[in-house]
Parts: C-alpha cells; sequence; structure tokens
C-alpha cells in the first residue's frame, strides 16, 4: 500500500528539484502556469471519476491478473512520452516553445490526472515520480532522468567506499565527497538517502577524523 502522505511530500521535493534544473524564461513560466491552470479545471470533475474508476480498475487488476488493465497503462505510456518529448524539445531547442507550449500543456494536463486513476503497487518513491513528471512539465525531461542520476550517485558511493576501505581517502574526505550527493538523495530518494547513511556511520564508527 502506498503511503499518500509520503507520496505528496516527496513528490513536492521532486517537483522543487525540477524546477530548479532550469530553464527559467519567460516562456517557461507560461507554460508552467498554462499547465497547472488546465490540471486545476480537470481536476475536480476527476477526483469523482477517480472515487469510482481507481476501484473498479483495482478489482479489474485483481481478478485478471493484470492483464485487463493493460490498455489503459498503455495510454499511460502514450502519454508519457508525449510529455517527456514535449520536454526534451523544450529543453533543447528553445526556438521551438512558442510553437509547444499549447499542445505539451494540454497532453501533461491530461497525463496528470490520468496517473491517479490507475491503480498502483510498487514502492512509493516510483508513485511520487510518476505523479511528479506531468505536474512539473516543461521541466518533466529531468524527472524521468531521475533513475539515471540515482545509478549514477550509488556507482560514485560504492567507489568511495572502496576507496575509503583501502585507506586511500579518510573519513573527512569521504564525508566532503559525498555530501552532495547524499542531499541530492534526501530530495528525490529518501530510502536510498538512509541507505547511504547508514552504511557511512557504519563504516566511519571506529574512527574520529570527522
Amino acid at each position: 500500500m502506498v503511503a499518500r502522505p509520503l507520496v505528496n511530500e516527496l513528490r513536492a521535493s521532486i517537483e522543487e528539484w525540477a524546477i530548479e534544473q532550469r530553464p527559467d524564461d519567460g516562456f517557461t513560466v507560461a507554460a508552467r502556469r498554462l499547465t497547472a491552470f488546465l490540471s486545476g479545471i480537470l481536476s475536480w470533475p476527476m477526483l469523482v471519476v477517480q472515487l469510482i474508476v481507481n476501484p473498479l480498475l483495482s478489482l479489474v487488476s485483481i481478478a485478471t491478473l493484470g492483464i485487463g488493465i493493460v490498455p489503459f497503462i498503455g495510454l499511460l505510456w502514450i502519454t508519457n512520452i508525449l510529455t517527456v518529448g514535449f520536454s526534451k524539445l523544450w529543453i533543447v531547442s528553445p526556438i521551438s516553445r512558442p510553437l509547444i507550449i499549447l499542445p505539451g500543456s494540454v497532453i501533461a494536463s491530461l497525463h496528470s490526472v490520468y496517473v491517479p486513476l490507475l491503480p498502483y503497487g510498487g514502492d512509493w518513491e516510483s508513485r511520487a515520480e510518476d505523479m511528479a513528471l506531468p505536474n512539473v512539465w516543461p521541466y518533466s525531461w529531468h524527472v524521468q532522468q531521475l533513475p539515471n542520476l540515482r545509478q549514477e550517485t550509488l556507482k560514485r558511493w560504492n567507489t568511495l567506499k572502496l576507496q575509503f576501505a583501502s585507506n586511500e581517502i579518510s573519513a573527512k574526505e569521504l564525508f566532503d565527497a559525498t555530501y552532495l550527493d547524499w542531499q541530492f538523495l534526501r530530495r528525490i530518494s529518501p530510502r536510498i538517502a538512509e541507505e547511504v547513511e547508514s552504511d557511512f556511520e557504519d563504516m566511519t564508527s571506529s574512527t574520529d577524523q570527522l
């Protein structure tokens, strides 16, 4: 069961991080406001729909071992691809922004109200990312890259652990090299951040170098 308060708190943190990644020109500000406006209009009637559709889809999923909701998941994939695709185009090609501001905002708004309709059995961190992705359009591309960024961060951490274990770096150097990555993980993946913090404490508990 996904804990809704945890999901909403992490979703807000992910959205804040994504918006910080830029761009922040006038067209981007306008796109954010337009997406929020459209999502707000759609969200009220969808609240009623969600109360009916979400339990029904959950029953269909259980009764058919997930096969029954495949078409709905397929539609989610399509909206996800379009949302992320327009976002990447927005970021890498500023000249395209006047042309895609309307279709991108509309698709992201539809995506944002469609996600909560589907039953979810995964971890709450993934759920938070799924909900944040359309909400922050045109920054959605940054959210899409979070799994890769997490993997890169963990690779750096594992390399540093090996260096510390072989006495190539001190506990203070390990802390200094890890701090920014740990702060990043706290914002977008608290579970992994706790694991890194626990590993660090276990590794340095016998030293007084900090």
